[in-house]
């Protein structure tokens, strides 16, 4: 039997091919100093993605005023591994609305 080579997590490389960005290389921050963020925003489904560098990590956030509220593992997986739904669903909005979230201070 041949071995089968793992696919790379799509996490790893970007959130995903299928969304439409408003920035391709999103937006590079600097919150916490020594903490390097990029920020994406797909412009169909109204989704964040917040990019770790120092832990190259995504995750799926919530933008505020002066930072970001991280959503829970349990969203930003889902988030991070399907296509983009082409508008904002439901299940987003209620996700948005819901304490699934904590400040990201990195």
């Amino acid at each position: 039997m041949p071995v089968k080579e793992l696919p790379v997590p799509r996490q790893v490389m970007e959130p995903s091919s299928t969304h439409t960005w408003l920035l391709p290389k999103g937006r590079k921050l600097n919150i916490v100093p020594g903490t390097p963020l990029v920020h994406r925003l797909c412009t169909s489904c109204q989704r964040n993605f917040v990019h770790d560098l120092n832990k190259n990590e995504w995750y799926a956030a919530f933008p505020r005023m002066f930072d970001f509220e991280r959503y829970d593992d349990e969203i930003s997986a889902r988030w991070l591994t399907e296509e983009c739904p082409r508008t904002c669903v439901t299940f987003d909005e209620e996700a948005r609305k819901s304490g699934n979230k904590s400040r990201v201070d990195a």
